[in-house]
């Protein structure tokens, strides 16, 4: 039997937020909301995740519609030059339980107000009369037209069931920055390997504290309040690309050193680890540690830590460095001073293990006066290199025609000096280098 809603349009002015926003209220029966959520309503990137309702929020919801209290409106903004289809601004969770108790995903609750005969049961369980106490309810409803600021704002002012976290409302917020979080918080290493689920927005609130990082290019407070401002100032955001691209460089790396989730990848661990390993790419030639080496060092980290967490202050064996990780893993760990000593720990006991690490030479590219020294003390020749076979062999080459290349690799530690410099033409510099690439994969 189809059931038809009644629809009644009233419009008036309203200074809820903005100047004056066009409303209008229709009714919709519930018995008509699963056909409503496949074909007309929306649910906008602004809206929580769904499912965060317990089994019991669910279980006392649909006992307030059996009951015929009161429920709240349901929101929502007409789709522009679309009047069928409206984006949900508010009443989700109402939603999806209706639909979910509809299609016989739970069942009533045990210590239920409603008759004992129909309690534990599935909806296709009870009897039509039942039924149509529920199904018969009428949701009052309200649709809106306004901005996209307006509609951000609305989301966070309507949100009156569970309070929003903090990530959430920083969700509501439209831009680029937003559009980025979201990029990197559906990296492989989330997904698989943080000891912490994406409820409530967590691995998009690890992602922005991680790209705040990255952008300021050492430790800062993390802390809601400086996220929310990168999230308003950043709408727009050039270096967006750029900022993806190591963050997610640095991602992949922890993915391939932690091959399973470990009980210690928490959040303050992600952004410890995120950084040491950061620095270390950045300023440090590390290129011959395997993974299985990284993973050995954050493993026996952790597992000491344990053991002096355990131990009195007065024991010999007390390490203090460990206790003050420990420390600034509890308090405050987003502070800039909790993640900075964090940091300094970490790079402090890995250099501790591996001892012969050298930094990389600041100065990546040679010098013209560098390039012409090179030139003259390889003859103006091609060096060529082993296992392949130079087309120029022996021939002098015009100086813009060579490539100037580092005998051992800049990544390994290898200087931008004339004694590390050598001249190769275009196809044996490429050589080498697709050689060492692959080869640094297969090291990996």
């Amino acid at each position: 039997m189809f059931i038809y809603v009644r629809v009644v349009y009233i419009v008036y002015r309203t200074k809820f937020i903005g100047d004056f926003l066009q409303k209008r209220k229709f009714d919709m029966l519930v018995s008509t909301v699963p056909d409503y959520m496949s074909n007309n309503i929306e649910i906008p990137t602004i809206q929580r995740e769904p499912k965060i309702w317990t089994l019991e929020q669910k279980q006392d919801f649909i006992d307030s519609l059996y009951n015929d209290y009161d429920i709240p409106k349901l929101y929502f903004r007409i789709k522009q030059n679309q009047p069928d289809k409206w984006i949900l601004l508010d009443g989700q969770q109402r939603l999806s339980t209706t639909v979910e108790f509809l299609n016989n995903k739970f069942r009533l609750g045990e210590s239920s107000t409603m008759p004992a005969e129909i309690r534990k049961k599935l909806y296709r369980e009870i009897s039509p009369t039942h039924k149509q106490r529920i199904v018969g309810k009428v949701l009052d409803c309200i649709q809106v037209e306004c901005t996209d600021d307006e509609e951000e704002e609305m989301f966070t002012r309507l949100n009156n069931g569970t309070p929003l976290s903090a990530a959430e409302r920083r969700n509501a917020v439209r831009g680029e920055f937003n559009l980025s979080i979201k990029s990197i918080a559906k990296h492989k290493f989330f997904r698989n390997k943080v000891n912490f689920s994406s409820k409530r927005y967590a691995h998009d609130a690890v992602s922005a504290q991680l790209s705040a990082l990255y952008l300021a290019g050492q430790p800062i407070d993390v802390k809601g309040w400086t996220l929310k401002e990168l999230y308003e100032s950043k709408r727009r955001y050039p270096e967006r690309r750029t900022a993806e691209s190591k963050i997610k460089k640095t991602l992949n790396l922890m993915n391939k050193i932690f091959e399973r989730k470990e009980n210690y990848m928490k959040k303050y661990n992600v952004l410890s680890i995120y950084l040491l390993l950061q620095e270390l790419t950045d300023n440090y030639a590390i290129t011959t540690i395997k993974p299985t080496k990284f993973y050995q060092f954050f493993d026996n980290f952790e597992a000491e830590r344990i053991r002096n967490s355990q131990l009195p202050e007065d024991a010999t064996t007390f390490d203090r460095d460990l206790n003050e990780y420990q420390i600034n893993c509890v308090n405050s760990p987003d502070s800039e001073n909790a993640i900075r000593i964090r940091r300094s720990v970490l790079l402090k006991k890995f250099f501790l293990k591996f001892q012969e690490i050298p930094l990389k030479d600041p100065v990546r590219l040679f010098s013209d006066e560098q390039k012409q020294a090179i030139y003259i003390k390889y003859n103006k020749k091609c060096a060529g290199v082993n296992g392949f076979t130079c087309p120029n062999l022996g021939t002098e080459m015009p100086f813009e025609n060579l490539e100037f290349d580092h005998i051992l690799e800049h990544n390994e530690g290898g200087k931008t000096s004339v004694e590390n410099g050598q001249c190769l033409c275009i196809s044996c510099h490429n050589h080498k280098t697709a050689s060492y690439n692959s080869s640094s994969r297969q090291n990996r």
